[in-house]
């Protein structure tokens, strides 16, 4: 009966293990998403200020992109 009940506590043990491995992946993917939507918004928000101190300044506003040069001159190739 001891025997019995000495497995069972350790399935138990290692079911909570597991389960506490589980939990501590999905903390840690909740906060990648966490930081990755904080990093989005302050790119808009440096891309909306710049917006404004151009449009405050009266400058034109040039943009860069992002792709890389070959791509950009594939584009604009007619």
């Amino acid at each position: 009966m001891q025997a019995y009940a000495e497995r069972s506590l350790a399935a138990v043990r290692k079911k909570n293990l597991e389960d506490e491995r589980m939990r501590g992946s999905q903390r840690d993917k909740e906060r990648k998403r966490k930081r990755k939507d904080v990093k989005k918004c302050s790119r808009k928000e440096k891309e909306k200020s710049l917006e404004n101190h151009a449009a405050e300044s009266g400058e034109e506003q040039i943009w860069v992109s992002r792709r890389s040069p070959s791509t950009v001159a594939h584009a604009a190739a007619p």
